[in-house]
């Protein structure tokens, strides 16, 4: 019942920019409240190559090890080293403290627009050069020209108007500066998400999807999911954080695992045209097909 009123929900969401908000906010405030002991650090869908070299991490953080390789994956995409970075939606912070700690950026500002979620970040996470605030994607309150990158992790198709988001973006971005950017969409709606980069003032540098390698992840991630479910969740909760989750049986799992959706990891540059391409100290994957703009 309460997964079809989620379902249902979320449809009407879609047609509502403005409730879609509401209703994201709402279940990561109630999420935040879920949590006690606060073992969930990270809420993205994962990451992992079979093919690629372990991910060294240390023991604290290896309960979070799929979502942190995505941060992982995302921000070595670029070299990050002593630059100021702003996370847009940084949900639990586990990303943050991830790239903060291993990456060694100069400073990092995160927002998100859950109020409890941004208590939980500060209270829990004590590293210098990382901060937390409330804030809005769309309406980011930062003067101009204030970092060298931002970061996006599966945020923006929660946002009522995702344009504002890009523009911002660009807004807030030194000239050269780089947006990181992940989320999942549908093929046929790739070539509207170019048209917004290209709206916003975004040069894309690069591009590939991810889906092998985040339906790998979601399976072998899922039986920390159900046990997590099973220790905070009330019964009744259970199949709405299935689907939220991403968890087997889901449909977000049945697509994903079925090619049905692009996961699309981006690297784009405030710069019309790139002078260069940002060195990658990762592998790049399988080439994202694009359709062509009209």
């Amino acid at each position: 019942m309460i997964a079809k009123v989620w379902n249902r929900s979320w449809d009407l969401a879609v047609r509502a920019p403005a409730f879609k908000r509401w209703i994201v906010r709402q279940w990561y405030e109630y999420f935040s409240t879920l949590d006690r002991d606060g073992e969930i650090e990270c809420m993205n869908f994962g990451y992992a190559d079979d093919d690629a070299p372990r991910l060294t991490l240390l023991p604290q953080d290896e309960p979070q090890r799929f979502p942190l390789q995505m941060y992982h994956h995302l921000a070595t995409q670029i070299d990050v080293r002593e630059l100021d970075i702003l996370e847009v939606g940084s949900g639990r912070g586990g990303g943050a403290s991830y790239i903060t700690r291993y990456l060694r950026p100069r400073t990092y500002t995160s927002i998100e627009l859950a109020h409890r979620a941004v208590k939980f970040c500060q209270t829990h996470y004590q590293i210098p050069g990382l901060n937390f605030f409330q804030g809005d994607a769309e309406k980011i309150e930062f003067p101009d020209a204030t970092f060298d990158v931002v970061v996006n992790v599966e945020s923006s198709t929660h946002y009522g108007n995702i344009q504002k988001f890009f523009n911002e973006t660009r807004r807030v971005l030194r000239p050269d500066g780089f947006l990181l950017y992940a989320d999942t969409w549908y093929p046929h709606q790739i070539p509207m998400l170019h048209q917004q980069f290209t709206n916003a003032g975004l040069t894309l540098v690069k591009s590939h999807d991810l889906i092998p390698r985040v339906a790998r992840a979601m399976e072998l991630d899922d039986a920390r999911k159900v046990a997590l479910m099973h220790k905070y969740t009330p019964k009744f909760l259970h199949s709405a954080i299935v689907e939220f989750s991403g968890m087997r049986g889901s449909a977000n799992y049945e697509q994903f695992r079925a090619g049905e959706v692009q996961y699309v990891c981006c690297v784009l540059q405030n710069q019309t045209p790139p002078r260069h391409a940002p060195e990658s100290r990762v592998e790049q994957g399988e080439p994202m097909q694009v359709l062509e703009l009209a």
